[in-house]
């Protein structure tokens, strides 16, 4: 009767436990059911066949043996990753016997009976067995989702952690197998239930403690890793936002930046009231040279004098804002500073004919002004002030050529 009720007891348990892990292994396949089924049939009948040999095997045996049994169990119903299987394993086997450790040692300070005497004893180990399972189905029940598939899956992420958690999870059962020797001791002392109660405790504790604590830092270092990846996303979203703008306000030709750009940093820096000083540049005679010598000769004229600019003018706002039209802007920058740059420019420019053998005049004309923080002028109103100074400029030079 009392094995009756024992296997009655232990298919119970057998089904939560499946049950449960297919919450754990997050299945639900109606094969899987089948093969659930055909698992808690070949666990009771090794367990009918254990209790009909009456076998007095060492706890600790035993122990491994339900290991090795469940761990082939969730592997075959449910083909997961040796490792999650592994900790789903450890945690059942780990509550079972720390479980049936105390209950035994209950007994012993309960009906002061020997630890190694009720061992021996076939009818009540069975009753202590049926307890266990019991106790163990009420956990199940109470606990069911203390211990998810997502928390498993944490864990399994961080593979560093992980390591330390598989060390502490041996290392409890090492614990506990060592547990199982002071349930054969022969002598008769009095601290020896409780500290086989301690340490049945111990395990049940750490191994939660292992588990949650895995759960926790891993969860930790998943969303650090998250963080790290959402800021480099970030970071490379505005590389390309920035590529996108130089691509968008970028003369590659000319190296220099295209005509709204310049007007914008204009407008800026008058809605700023900042200091500034702004050259107008022209190149001469780029017409005739496209005209007469092609326009592959005119493209060498204006890049070889954007190269001038950009040698100049280092760190400051040049752009080109038309085929021969350059503007710069010089942000607090005085006019004897603008006049010394542009100068050299302009030298450099007449330089070109005589160093790449041109057989046209090569030049450029330039018009400044420079704009103080109380300005009242317009962006267009100081452009056209330079544009005027420019052609100011070109009426000089020619006056002086002719006289």
């Amino acid at each position: 009767m009392l094995q009756l009720v024992y296997f009655m007891v232990f298919i119970i348990y057998n089904g939560l436990v499946f049950i449960y892990s297919k919450n754990l292994f997050a299945t639900t396949t109606q094969k899987r059911d089948y093969n659930i089924c055909i698992a808690i049939i070949i666990n009771l009948l090794i367990c009918f066949l254990a209790s009909k040999m009456r076998m007095n095997i060492p706890e600790w045996i035993v122990m491994l043996i339900c290991l090795l049994v469940l761990y082939v169990d969730f592997t075959v119903v449910y083909k997961a990753e040796k490792i999650k299987t592994f900790l789903i394993t450890a945690n059942y086997i780990i509550n079972f016997f720390s479980i049936k450790f105390i209950i035994i040692s209950l007994c012993n300070i309960i009906y002061n009976i020997p630890i190694y005497n009720i061992i021996d004893n076939i009818n009540l180990m069975l009753m202590i067995n049926i307890i266990t399972d019991i106790v163990n189905i009420l956990y199940i029940i109470v606990f069911f989702k203390l211990f998810s598939n997502y928390n498993v899956d944490v864990i399994l992420s961080d593979k560093k952690n992980l390591k330390v958690s598989l060390i502490f999870v041996f290392m409890i059962f090492i614990f506990l197998i060592c547990n199982t020797y002071l349930l054969y001791l022969k002598e008769s002392l009095k601290f020896l239930p409780i500290l086989i109660i301690k340490i049945s405790i111990y395990a049940l504790v750490s191994f939660k403690i292992t588990m949650f604590y895995s759960f926790f830092i891993s969860k930790l270092n998943l969303y650090a890793f998250k963080t790290e990846n959402m800021k480099k996303e970030i970071e490379e979203d505005e590389l390309y936002l920035k590529h996108l703008e130089t691509e968008a306000n970028y003369d590659y030709f000319t190296s220099c930046f295209k005509r709204d750009f310049v007007y914008e940093k204009i407008d800026k820096l008058l809605k700023d009231k900042s200091f500034f000083s702004l050259v107008f540049i022209d190149i001469d005679g780029l017409k005739t040279a496209n005209d007469i010598y092609g326009h592959d000769e005119g493209d060498f004229y204006i890049k070889e004098v954007s190269n001038i600019l950009n040698e100049e003018f280092v760190g400051k706002v040049i752009g080109r804002i038309g085929g021969d039209e350059f503007i710069i802007v010089l942000e607090a920058t005085d006019m004897y500073a603008t006049i010394k740059c542009t100068l050299r420019c302009y030298d450099k420019a007449i330089a070109i004919q005589k160093n790449f053998n041109k057989p046209y005049q090569t030049s450029l004309s330039y018009g400044i002004v420079e704009i103080l923080p109380d300005n009242s002028f317009t962006r267009d109103e100081i452009i056209k002030i330079a544009d005027e100074n420019m052609y100011e400029f070109k009426r000089k030079r020619k006056k002086h050529r002719k006289n």
